[in-house]
């Protein structure tokens, strides 16, 4: 086999290679970010339902500078007629700038006696080098 010709098998063998760890990095560094969303959302929820530390929510919001807090704590307090048990992540999807984690929790409250489990689609967005928390009042 000619020189040239092994050079060539070698050069594409190292390619390939370094673009399969390139790819296993990128993949990392997907489910670190993912992972790091998915913590973020469930500590939000743990603190706005569990703990009731409004402060810290009002912080993680991404409207925060066009909602009061006295508006924005009128809203999330409509909650307080449940009692949460837990918030667990399930899932969490991340599309350039914006996020969508899958959250399930654990409440009782009225009409339901027995504790239920329900799932909460959360949305997050990007700015500014931090995540911030899409508020919805409904």
């Amino acid at each position: 086999m000619p020189l040239a010709k092994k050079w060539y098998i070698f050069a594409l063998c190292i390619a390939t290679c370094l673009i399969f760890l390139f790819g296993c990095a990128s993949a990392q560094k997907r489910s670190d970010q993912d992972a790091s969303l998915g913590d973020l959302a469930e500590q939000y929820w743990t603190k706005r339902l569990i703990e009731h530390d409004y402060k810290f929510t009002y912080k993680k919001e991404m409207e925060k500078d066009s909602i009061p807090f006295s508006d924005y704590l009128s809203q999330v307090k409509q909650g307080k007629r449940f009692k949460f048990f837990s918030v667990k992540t399930n899932k969490v999807t991340i599309e350039g700038d914006r996020g969508v984690v899958y959250l399930t929790v654990e409440c009782t409250g009225p009409p339901l006696p027995k504790g239920i489990k329900q799932m909460l689609q959360d949305l997050w967005l990007y700015r500014s080098g931090q995540w911030k928390h899409k508020f919805s009042d409904k």
